[in-house]
């Protein structure tokens, strides 16, 4: 009997391990393996690109960027003499996720895209941010109208400030890594606040790396309103579902029983 009582939970106790060993997760349409791992321990690794711009309006949470508010490049460059005085320009812009951990569009996102939209990011005299206000946040939703990359006009900014919230994220740290406003790179910490995919990212951080510049030359010697090449990541950690974690709890308590008939044996 003992025998059989300890095959029982030995089964069990296989079937739980191998249940969380996850299956992939689906929210809203978006699949990613949360056993990827790739850029160390990490298992969500998602790729973008997107425009961005300077303007002279601070968009709340969630509103849509104004994609006409854009200054050029040469005009917010007049304003930074170095002190740590708000120079009165914001950073926003719109992206969208092309690839999320080994997959490519559409394959993570059948029939559907997943974008990105962010501002009230509040630029300083001195080429620091102000993330007071800063937000970002991401979107499922249909390919019927859809954005693209790079941005043209504002019905593309509404079409990636809409769909399913998908996460709400808003910014602990933005600096710059290398460069300036015109042309640079920059890191950030974004912590996730809400949205359908929030539950599964544990701890609840992204890494975001990115970079763009806005193109100077003789025929606009301002420099561009909109920028050009703009491309990055999002790094940060998922859990599996519920019900995977629900069955490797099983799991532990059968291998605590079973410890505990084998210390009575």
């Amino acid at each position: 009997m003992k025998l059989l009582k300890k095959a029982i939970i030995g089964s069990a106790l296989a079937l739980a391990f191998s249940a969380a060993q996850a299956s992939p997760i689906t929210v809203g349409g978006v699949t990613w393996d949360p056993d990827y791992l790739d850029s160390g321990d990490k298992d969500f690794i998602a790729e973008f690109k997107f425009t961005q711009w300077f303007g002279i309006a601070s968009e709340a949470v969630g509103v849509a960027p104004n994609f006409s508010d854009a200054v050029e490049i040469g005009t917010v460059f007049t304003s930074l003499d170095g002190s740590t005085a708000a120079s009165g320009y914001y950073l926003k812009g719109a992206g969208e996720l092309d690839r999320v951990n080994g997959g490519f569009m559409p394959d993570f996102c059948t029939g559907c895209e997943l974008t990105y939209t962010f501002g009230g990011i509040g630029l300083n005299e001195n080429q620091t941010f102000n993330i007071s206000n800063a937000w970002a946040r991401m979107y499922v939703n249909d390919l019927t109208p859809n954005y693209s990359t790079p941005a043209g006009s504002q019905a593309e900014i509404n079409d990636a400030n809409s769909g399913l919230l998908w996460l709400d994220l808003k910014f602990n740290y933005l600096g710059f890594d290398s460069g300036d406003v015109q042309n640079g790179q920059v890191s950030a910490i974004l912590e996730v606040v809400g949205g359908a995919a929030a539950p599964h990212f544990l701890p609840n951080t992204l890494s975001y790396t990115a970079d763009a510049f806005f193109p100077i030359g003789p025929q606009n010697p301002l420099g561009a309103k909109y920028s050009s090449g703009g491309n990055g990541a999002m790094i940060g950690n998922t859990i599996p579902e519920p019900g995977s974690l629900a069955l490797l709890g099983l799991g532990l308590l059968g291998a605590s029983v079973m410890r505990r008939r084998n210390n009575k044996a």
